[in-house]
């Protein structure tokens, strides 16, 4: 039996929670984790807040596949909160507080649940943190156009930004994760 490290990573943000980003990543998390155990492996999931609101959302909605899981031991979980300050919340940050959650479990292997294009940057971070990545294809996510961070709306923007961030500017509302 091999203990894999799921992390579910948000996409976008809205005023209101869940959007329909984080929604489809809660869908692809539960999805995964429920294969991880048909395989015979134990998942032991970390997620970014707006996807646990979707998670606790579906859930309550569904038949609730995620809830019988945790509740029967299946899963440890564990949730990464938004800072107390305003900061922006970050992969980088995202990832260090789950890293260090999944070495209580003496994960070995990694599956990253996000937005496809964000795989990329997981999995350079995790390299040097000695999990094997597991690869999992995740459904498409999309874009959101009523988010609050605007590199979130559409493809071109997200390159957009892509490309300020390659230029050392600050990402988020100038480091922050709501305009001031």
């Amino acid at each position: 039996m091999t203990i894999v490290a799921v992390l579910g990573a948000s996409f976008s943000l809205r005023e209101n929670e869940p959007n329909p980003c984080n929604i489809r990543i809660a869908e692809e998390v539960i999805r995964i984790c429920t294969e991880l155990i048909a395989q015979g492996h134990t998942p032991v999931l970390a997620v970014q807040w707006e996807v646990g609101l979707a998670l606790h959302e579906l859930g309550s909605t569904s038949e609730g596949e995620w809830q019988y899981f945790i509740d029967n031991g299946g899963w440890a979980y564990h949730e990464i909160g938004q800072y107390d300050d305003g900061r922006y919340l970050g992969t980088k940050d995202v990832l260090d507080e789950a890293l260090a959650f999944f070495e209580e479990f003496h994960a070995t292997r990694f599956v990253a649940v996000a937005n496809p294009f964000l795989h990329q940057q997981y999995m350079y971070l995790l390299a040097r943190k000695h999990l094997k990545l597991m690869w999992r294809k995740v459904r498409y996510i999309g874009f959101d156009k009523e988010s609050t961070q605007w590199w979130c709306r559409s493809w071109w923007q997200f390159a957009f930004q892509a490309v300020r961030l390659a230029l050392g500017i600050e990402h988020g509302h100038s480091g922050r994760q709501a305009k001031a």
